[in-house]
């Protein structure tokens, strides 16, 4: 059986934890509750289709890569267009270097990464954000996406489920 799945950086529990309270705060302020779905995170690999046994391969693999190599400054507000606002990374550069190496590991299990230009970013909110407070919105987040510095983040596999994406174990 096939699910969905995506390949993305998660962080400890302070940034984590931080990120969370933005998401909260587009929720209670803008009815935007769409990015409370996944945990706080970084994608490498857009969301792909593969088979549930075949996944713990690319689980294996991905793990060699090992993790938090280098430090992830997370500071100031972003946006893609009107419907997405995100917190932006200061560690592009070290970043898309980690993906390209991340694409190497995933040659052999057809999984492509180069979907989309690659533009790293935690988002906060998205999809459910209505146009019309769209502007008040990224507004209200120009000060407080002062997250901090991740030194402890960690490659992972996510898995969709009915209520949200998931770490897999």
């Amino acid at each position: 059986m096939k699910k969905l799945y995506f390949i993305g950086i998660v962080f400890e529990k302070k940034i984590s934890s931080r990120i969370q309270a933005l998401k909260e705060m587009a929720k209670t302020q803008f009815s935007s509750r769409k990015a409370l779905r996944s945990p706080a995170h970084i994608t490498l690999a857009a969301p792909f289709h593969y088979d549930t046994q075949e996944i713990l391969s690319v689980k294996t693999a991905i793990a060699e890569m090992g993790n938090a190599s280098f430090p992830i400054h997370l500071s100031g507000v972003g946006k893609f267009g009107k419907r997405v606002i995100f917190v932006r990374t200061d560690s592009d550069k070290e970043l898309s270097g980690y993906r390209n190496r991340l694409e190497q590991k995933l040659r052999p299990f057809s999984i492509d990464t180069r979907t989309k230009k690659f533009h790293p970013h935690v988002t906060i909110a998205f999809k459910d954000l209505k146009e019309e407070v769209f502007q008040a919105a990224y507004d209200y987040f120009q000060d407080k996406c002062d997250v901090g510095v991740s030194r402890h983040w960690r490659l992972v596999i996510l898995e969709l489920f009915p209520y949200g994406w998931k770490v897999l174990q």
